[in-house]
């Protein structure tokens, strides 16, 4: 639906699995007012993200998931500095994660799921952030997980599960305070799990099934 202020500016655009089809109109970007943008469950919506979305400057939230989009995610986008909330999973995007993405100071939610991203994440340490939940799974993402993702300190949910991850699982995720579930399944891992992740008392789930793990269980997680 579309909802809208008193002035009658457009704040909020949502529509879920209403057959749209063809490209998202790169006229959407004259909506400067819009905070919620909401696009999901439109297997026939294709095409890039608008490259000039960054001119959108009061988005909030913006979900194009489920959707059939191409392409990489555009530069105007790291300039979003209200963003909240950004979830673009399930479509075929590709590319890497810019390190402009520090830009995103208020930004809780960070969801990649099920595209075909790829690179190292050492040079996007998102420190600047403020997230919650941070889900690449199903991507391609490849080296190994780095250890600044501990200054993520506000982070309760990370999913890195069906990439290419490699190395050893690195003991700095026993700083993640908040951490409530880990989930690194489907990724070529070694070494054993760190005794420090048996530190993390908040922890409620976590799994590492289809790695190449040794070792045991910190006695704490047993």
């Amino acid at each position: 639906g579309i909802a809208c202020s008193a002035q009658g500016q457009v704040r909020a655009l949502a529509f879920d699995n209403n057959n749209l089809q063809g490209t998202i109109p790169s006229e959407i970007t004259v909506l400067a007012h819009l905070e919620n943008f909401i696009l999901k469950n439109h297997p026939s919506l294709t095409g890039p993200i608008p490259e000039h979305i960054g001119d959108m400057r009061q988005l909030r939230q913006l979900g194009l998931y489920d959707n059939d989009h191409t392409g990489t995610l555009p530069i105007g986008l790291y300039f979003l500095d209200h963003l909240v909330f950004l979830n673009v999973a399930n479509n075929r995007l590709q590319g890497t994660i810019d390190s402009r993405i520090n830009n995103l100071s208020m930004l809780q939610k960070l969801i990649l799921d099920g595209n075909d991203f790829t690179g190292h994440l050492h040079r996007t340490t998102m420190s600047d952030t403020q997230l919650k939940m941070l889900s690449l799974s199903g991507n391609s993402f490849s080296g190994s997980i780095p250890s600044h993702l501990s200054n993520l300190a506000s982070l309760e949910l990370l999913y890195l599960d069906g990439n290419q991850f490699k190395s050893e699982i690195p003991s700095e995720i026993g700083l993640m305070a908040n951490l409530r579930s880990l989930v690194l399944d489907h990724n070529n891992l070694d070494g054993s799990i760190p005794d420090e992740i048996g530190q993390l008392h908040g922890l409620r789930f976590l799994s590492a099934r289809n790695n190449s793990l040794t070792g045991e269980l910190p006695a704490s997680l047993e």
